[in-house]
């Protein structure tokens, strides 16, 4: 450790000069000393060192961000195709049903198919709005959940941005704070 010179009986000195009863100045000279005594001043290394372990404390997290967003993709796409899957085979059942049925209807009455396709039909709208429905749905939920992880990274990003200068401000202010009690000697 490097011990700052520190001149008690100058300081003492000025501040009786300035209007301090003098065994408070020698008191308060003292105290001053003691406490420098036992200050370790930052050296630019030490100040280089935070910064290193800063960085890789950023890059650490925005490798995990990265993850937790990859995974997020991951997934959703993983959901999005289960839902195509779902809906292609239930769209498939349904065409086979109502191929089979048409094919009864003409071979047993050719009457019923003016009927048979109106059903058809109606049925048909049903589900082409139950679907446009599922998927619209789909997309809001989608909507939301980027909307939610943008939120959420712009909250992150300000709060490291914060911690960061909370850090800078205060390493600043020690070092200011350190040499404003620091006597220089020509």
């Amino acid at each position: 450790m490097n011990a700052v010179p520190f001149d008690t009986l100058k300081f003492a000195r000025k501040l009786a000069a300035s209007g301090m009863a003098a065994n408070v100045a020698a008191g308060t000279a003292e105290a001053l000393a003691e406490a420098m005594s036992g200050a370790e001043p930052a050296t630019r290394s030490d100040v280089n060192d935070l910064g290193v372990v800063l960085r890789s404390e950023m890059a650490t997290m925005r490798s995990e961000l990265g993850s937790e967003i990859a995974a997020v993709r991951s997934e959703l796409g993983s959901e999005i195709a289960a839902v195509r899957s779902e809906l292609g085979s239930e769209i498939a059942a349904v065409r086979s049903e109502l191929g089979s049925e048409i094919a009864a209807v003409r071979s047993e009455l050719k009457s019923d198919i003016a009927a048979l396709r109106s059903e058809l039909k109606a049925d048909s709208a049903a589900i082409q709005t139950g679907l446009s429905s599922d998927i619209t749905a789909v997309r809001t939920e989608v909507t939301a959940l980027r909307t939610e992880l943008k939120s959420d990274m712009a909250l992150l990003r300000r709060d490291l941005t914060i911690k960061l200068g909370s850090m800078m401000i205060i390493g600043c202010g020690i070092l200011l704070g350190a040499m404003r009690f620091f006597v220089l000697h020509p």
